[in-house]
């Protein structure tokens, strides 16, 4: 996980963010090819046509580089880097995730994470934003108290980070996206 972060970061400074939305938004590609390829999930017609299509978008969004941005090219092929980095983790924490839940797991990466982007970010000129101690406090309820159990772990988390109403579903739960 901590590979496609800083990919992702250091990409930025070579492309602009509406190329790099586009680019990220290339990793289901690369988690279908890769669960095709190394779990030898089969993709239906419909899955190949949205593969062949979201490539060639790909292609024709990389094809020419902003008159702005002279390395443009080193920061999309950053970007696609990260893509196949994040299909990767994806495709490696299945089982993990099967016994440990999301949560848990992508909490666990992400703690992995922070310790090797900081120092490079830092290393790169790049500041670090302070973290507020209430998403400390929140994050820490939901991971060590309450595992990977998101729901039973709402009312702490809700009283600490206060999540915007987007995150929220219609029984006023927070909803986290899992899996592929």
């Amino acid at each position: 996980e901590s590979v496609d972060l800083l990919l992702q970061s250091f990409a930025m400074r070579w492309t602009t963010a509406m190329r790099a939305g586009w680019l990220v938004a290339f990793v289901p590609v690369t988690i279908a090819l890769g669960a095709q390829l190394f779990l030898r999930q089969r993709l239906r017609a419909v899955g190949w046509l949205g593969v062949a299509t979201a490539s060639c978008g790909v292609l024709l969004l990389t094809a020419s580089a902003p008159s702005q941005l002279a390395h443009a090219g080193t920061g999309d092929l950053m970007m696609l880097s990260s893509s196949i980095s994040w299909a990767a983790y994806t495709l490696i924490s299945l089982r993990p995730v099967e016994r440990n839940g999301a949560l848990r797991v992508t909490a666990f990466a992400m703690a992995i994470a922070v310790v090797p982007n900081a120092i490079a970010s830092s290393l790169a000129g790049f500041s670090i934003a302070p973290v507020s101690s209430r998403v400390v406090v929140a994050s820490g309820d939901v991971f060590v108290r309450r595992g990977a159990r998101a729901p039973a772990a709402e009312p702490t988390a809700l009283r600490f980070a206060r999540p915007s109403p987007d995150s929220l579903d219609s029984r006023g739960s927070l909803s986290v996206p899992v899996g592929l």
